[in-house]
């Protein structure tokens, strides 16, 4: 079938150093999809950069561009954490999504282990980098790469940005943060095979070997540096236990930052300058940048995002104290963050098809990794729907 493409989300990650991260990534092997031939344009794009690298305070307003159509700016500071919005000159409308948390919460969504459905054969059984997902809506379904899900066998994170088109059912890449279980009972509980969906992403290194380097030693091993400098050392390696702080002081600071960002970007939302994305930096080094096709789908998924930096952010103050460092307390650079992107999403592009909607493009270099996730459409739909606006058919790159 032909397909046209709408771009949903993309990801830039670069090195968090004050927690050991390294930016160089091995090699993928396989080889890549054939690219699917277009005979039009979908509505729009989705989303699309995303890059992974105290009180509050709001600098003076200052905006740069990102490329010919996003700019960076109005940043709020908390402590060692600077956040960004990002903002777009225009965006599609782009219909009805729904998170994949928002799929589960309701009921309109299954997440399971393979071999644990009633229909599977010929599935033979539960595999660590591999899950099952149902989307029982009839709206599609969005699920950003570190997706944490909850249960089966052990906890995994999704592998990459995807989308499950409505009553789909698809295997989805996955990889394990739970390198001590395969059983389906967890905490006591028998789990049968299914997941629930946790309002978080893995942290930074935890993403990178997985979407980047799919490299599961690599992951488990980070999820292990992510416990030992939570102070937390849970029986089955979960990476579960570095979200749940371990103190009340270490909980507060976390929760503060965290509603300091979620506020800033609600301001902005009030005073009619919706972002579509954002970027941050930690003890002055940008970790990630990530856009959307439209400000809905930033909103939906910005609590996530926000839950994970601040995380990230207050393990770094560990590490600065117990170095004997004084805790990073300045605005980052606007201008390191666009050099970032600019490094980042360059190189070549490798091509790979996660689902019957989905086709990612995949980006590494010595600096980190970029992604940008492109929703399929068949043609004939695109062809329905011709009076699109101009601006929604930009294939805008990361």
């Amino acid at each position: 079938m032909r397909h046209a493409r709408t771009i949903l989300a993309g990801a830039l990650l670069g090195c968090l150093a004050a927690l050991g991260c390294q930016g160089g990534q091995r090699e993928f092997g396989g080889q890549a999809p054939e690219e699917p031939k277009e005979e039009g344009r979908a509505p729009g794009p989705i989303g699309e950069l995303e890059a992974v690298s105290p009180g509050s305070k709001v600098s003076e307003a200052k905006e740069l561009p990102l490329d010919a159509t996003r700019r960076i700016g109005e940043p709020v500071q908390a402590r060692n954490l600077t956040v960004w919005a990002v903002f777009a000159d225009s965006y599609p409308e782009i219909g009805e999504f729904l998170t994949l948390a928002e799929a589960r919460e309701r009921n309109l969504a299954t997440v399971r282990e393979l071999g644990s459905g009633d229909s599977d054969a010929p599935e033979a059984g539960a595999s660590v980098n591999a899950v099952v997902i149902e989307n029982q809506a009839d709206v599609p379904v969005f699920a950003c790469a570190g997706t944490v899900i909850q249960g089966g066998k052990q906890d995994r994170q999704i592998g990459e940005d995807l989308v499950i088109a409505p009553r789909e059912k698809a295997q989805v890449p996955v990889f394990c943060v739970e390198a001590a279980r395969w059983t389906p009972r967890r905490e006591g509980k028998d789990t049968a095979g299914a997941f629930e969906v946790l309002d978080v992403v893995a942290a930074q290194e935890v993403r990178v070997h997985a979407q980047y380097g799919q490299d599961q030693t690599s992951v488990w091993s980070a999820v292990d540096r992510y416990n030992a400098l939570s102070g937390q050392a849970p029986a089955t390696r979960t990476f579960v236990a570095s979200v749940e702080a371990p103190d009340a002081e270490a909980a507060a600071e976390r929760v503060a930052m965290e509603a300091i960002v979620l506020r800033h970007f609600e301001r902005l939302r009030e005073s009619g300058r919706a972002p579509i994305g954002f970027a941050y930096s930690i003890d002055g080094e940008p970790v990630t940048v990530r856009t959307f096709a439209h400000p809905r789908l930033l909103e939906k998924y910005l609590p996530a995002f926000a839950r994970t930096m601040s995380l990230e952010a207050e393990l770094a103050q560990r590490v600065a104290r117990k170095s004997g460092r004084e805790v990073y307390g300045q605005l980052a650079s606007l201008e390191k963050v666009v050099e970032f992107v600019r490094q980042v999403g360059s190189g070549e592009a490798e091509l790979r098809r996660t689902t019957s909607r989905t086709l990612n493009r995949i980006r590494r270099n010595a600096r980190g990794g970029s992604a940008q996730c492109e929703m399929l459409v068949p043609a004939a739909s695109v062809r329905r729907n011709a009076s699109s606006s101009p601006s929604a058919s930009r294939d805008t790159r990361s």
